[in-house]
């Protein structure tokens, strides 16, 4: 007998057991062709007017740098964007990318959140809808942004201190030499990737978990260190395989979109200021259709880690979902559940 609440190992759309590359670039793929309007959608309502704002000013910028480059290149030594007179004429402008490039941090953490419930209801091979993932993530929208400032904090303070260390000690030996200092200044910058990097790996899960295990910001902390313990290459190199993958394809569609604005500039009445907002918008759209594939692949991962480290299975996951699983009204009725 089939069993309604919870679907079986063999109806499930991704079998929950330990994962290779392969299977789990395969497994994105099958959870995005199920619902591609759903997951699109999600980062398009959260985080759609930010990420438009930021493409078409982040272009304003390139486009002024461009041109700034080539009318000083008889003194390029002497140039620099970053003077008063640059920072007055682009105000608006750098004012709009540092502000939505802040709300664009949150909201895209808050994205994957709701991406994360609708990833999961797929894999149980349940129905779900837009609003059911704005349902579950409204609640706990407040204890992923806590969770995610609480990691930056925890990601910033070692920066800082190096940072506070190598000044200090640059005042208190005045005679070093130029080859000293360059050779700090190369060590602080490598040591601050390897924190950067580091810390992102620890706590990449933290809409996953608030989501999935519903604990509050400061468990959160506790339980990405734990479930990342052990596992720091596998989950990076996983990472940036796919990122990979999602950045070439990404690329190419956006080489393809400023070949396609200069033929539209082309056409009488259409300025290069239009351009640059249509290729903005169309930019803006391809990140829509990419940044869930990056979202799918790494709540796969997480449900990799669980897999691997505590026995984690469908009943584990249905249970996480809110559906309890029926006990068989007998043995010969009994459902493989992983």
């Amino acid at each position: 007998m089939h069993n309604p609440d919870i679907a079986s190992q063999t109806e499930s759309l991704i079998t929950m057991r330990p994962m290779d590359l392969g299977e789990i670039l395969d497994g994105t793929i099958r959870v995005y062709r199920r619902r591609p309007w759903l997951f699109v959608s999600i980062i398009a309502a959260i985080a759609g007017i930010p990420m438009t704002i930021t493409q078409i000013s982040a272009l304003m910028m390139s486009e002024y740098f461009n041109q700034m480059v080539l009318s000083n290149m008889s003194n390029i030594q002497n140039f620099s964007p970053f003077n008063l007179q640059f920072m007055l004429d682009k105000a608006v402008t750098i004012t709009l990318i540092l502000i939505c490039g802040d709300a664009n941090f949150f909201l895209q953490t808050i994205a994957t959140g709701a991406a994360v419930h609708g990833v999961s209801e797929t894999i149980l091979g349940r129905d779900v809808l837009f609003s059911d993932c704005m349902i579950v993530i409204w609640p706990l929208s407040g204890e992923i942004l806590v969770a995610k400032f609480l990691a930056g904090a925890i990601t910033v303070i070692p920066i800082v201190i190096i940072i506070a260390l190598v000044i200090s000690s640059t005042y208190m030996n005045p005679y070093a030499g130029a080859g000293a200092f360059l050779g700090i200044i190369t060590i602080l910058v490598l040591v601050m990737y390897f924190l950067i990097f580091y810390f992102l790996i620890r706590f990449l899960f933290i809409p996953q978990i608030v989501v999935i295990e519903k604990i509050d910001a400061f468990k959160t902390i506790k339980r990405s260190l734990k479930i990342t313990n052990g596992f720091g290459w596998r989950i990076f190199w996983l990472i940036f395989v796919i990122g990979f993958i999602i950045g070439v394809i990404g690329l190419l569609l956006q080489q393809g979109i400023t070949l396609s604005v200069k033929g539209i500039e082309a056409i009488p009445g259409v300025n290069h200021a239009i351009g640059l907002a249509i290729e903005g918008v169309l930019m803006t759209i391809v990140n829509f259709m990419t940044y869930p594939v990056m979202f799918i692949a790494t709540t796969l991962i997480y449900y990799d880690i669980l897999i691997r480290k505590e026995g984690f299975d469908l009943v584990h996951l249905a249970r996480s979902m809110g559906i309890e699983p029926k006990e068989p009204e007998s043995p010969l009725e009994s459902v493989p559940l992983g």
